[in-house]
């Protein structure tokens, strides 16, 4: 198993910056591209999964807990928060008909009437919004508070699925938003 941590050489940690992960990639990669002269193709071709693995939250912990705990099967996954989800779920299904009754408006007042629904929505998407980045901050901190090597491999795989929900959530609420 490829080590990304290791092609990037960054420490293993649960956490990362993003910022971090990019200026480690360009440095490597203005050594390895393969358009230079010397350059080589598969390393940069290592260096770019690297990039993509560590710099998302939920794909940094996956690769973590391989090479923690090779031999760790998931008992479960959490179950998700449903009553935020139902909430999301109803924001962005109501945007998507509000953009629609928009798009399809002939007279002024039809336009109006959606306008001031979309702009009803929009309040609803922005508050969820608020929620979703105040989960986001939360998961951040738990991560960081990660101590490598894992203690707890069923605590990193639950981290995993909450930010694969989070980040589904964020861009959910973003296309609904931008859809109005």
């Amino acid at each position: 198993m490829i080590d990304h941590f290791a092609e990037l050489g960054l420490a293993r940690r649960a956490w990362l910056e993003a910022d971090e992960v990019k200026l480690r990639h360009h440095a490597l990669m203005s050594e390895s591209h393969p358009d230079k002269v010397g350059g080589d193709g598969g390393r940069a071709a290592l260096l770019n999964q690297a990039r993509r693995v560590l710099e998302n939250p939920a794909t940094r912990l996956r690769h973590l807990l391989e090479l923690e705990s090779p031999d760790f099967h998931s008992s479960g996954k959490p179950a998700p928060d449903w009553e935020f989800f139902s909430r999301t779920a109803e924001a962005t299904r109501l945007a998507a008909d509000v953009a629609t009754q928009k798009a399809s408006a002939k007279s002024p007042l039809a336009r109006a009437v959606a306008a001031a629904r979309a702009t009803e929505i929009q309040k609803k998407l922005a508050i969820l919004q608020e929620e979703v980045l105040s989960r986001a901050a939360a998961l951040e901190l738990r991560t960081k508070e990660l101590a490598i090597p894992l203690q707890n491999p069923q605590q990193v795989s639950h981290l995993v699925e909450e930010w694969i929900f989070v980040s589904r959530w964020q861009s959910l609420l973003h296309e609904a938003s931008a859809s109005l």
